[in-house]
């Protein structure tokens, strides 16, 4: 994301008028404030401080950096991981995901099917043996069960072979997606350097500029 002058982020100079309200609001500068010039006000110290964003951003650059850092690898994570739902099919993925569905659901009805096929002709073919009817046709509809019981056992195990070859892709690709480390990082670089940026940024910043205005007025006041 583009950054102005001040080298901050948008988002982030929101973040730091919120560390500039937080310190105005602190005890401290409210004390000082009190003790200092009539002319030394919130406001105009708001003001002051906005103006100099950039000098007060510098000093804890490194952990600007960090952070900018720790936030690029997160949204590259997610950017890696995310799945356009609504980006166009090309027509090699289209391909693709038509021939996986039949072999999927082929895969799922031969199995069945030849098992199926396979009872009838062995429950057939034995009914006609025990009473003794049609021998030839008999042993012709047992030879033709056993073949479709063959059929079941061998696409049950291509299927059962398909499944474990699917699990052994998707688990590097499980491990591969944006897990919540890169976020977490990601927010923890920027609470520190939110806190660099309110202890050693903000606050000196209105300590240096009230101690300057009340040696300006005390100056003024000797003067005269």
């Amino acid at each position: 994301m583009a950054r102005d002058g001040d080298g901050l982020r948008a988002q982030d100079r929101v973040v730091f008028a919120h560390a500039l309200q937080q310190a105005l609001d602190s005890p401290e500068i409210r004390a000082a404030l009190s003790d200092a010039s009539a002319t030394v006000r919130p406001e105009w110290l708001r003001a002051q401080a906005l103006r100099d964003r950039e000098v007060i951003a510098a000093v804890v650059a490194a952990e600007y950096r960090v952070y900018l850092r720790a936030n690029a690898a997160a949204e590259s994570d997610a950017d890696g991981g995310a799945v356009d739902a609504g980006a166009p099919w090309r027509d090699g993925e289209r391909t693709t995901s038509v021939r996986d569905e039949l072999l999927s659901a082929l895969a799922v009805l031969v199995p069945a099917l030849s098992a199926v096929a396979a009872a009838a002709f062995l429950l057939i073919g034995h009914s006609l043996e025990l009473v003794g009817l049609h021998p030839m046709l008999a042993d012709e509809l047992q030879t033709w069960g056993w073949g479709f019981a063959l059929l079941a056992g061998a696409t049950a195990g291509v299927v059962l072979a398909r499944l474990l070859m699917a699990a052994a892709r998707n688990a590097p690709m499980a491990k591969a997606e944006p897990t919540a480390d890169a976020y977490d990082r990601a927010r923890r670089e920027q609470a520190v350097w939110r806190r660099a940026l309110l202890e050693r940024g903000v606050l000196p910043y209105l300590r240096r500029r009230i101690e300057e205005e009340r040696r300006a007025a005390s100056d003024s006041e000797t003067r005269r």
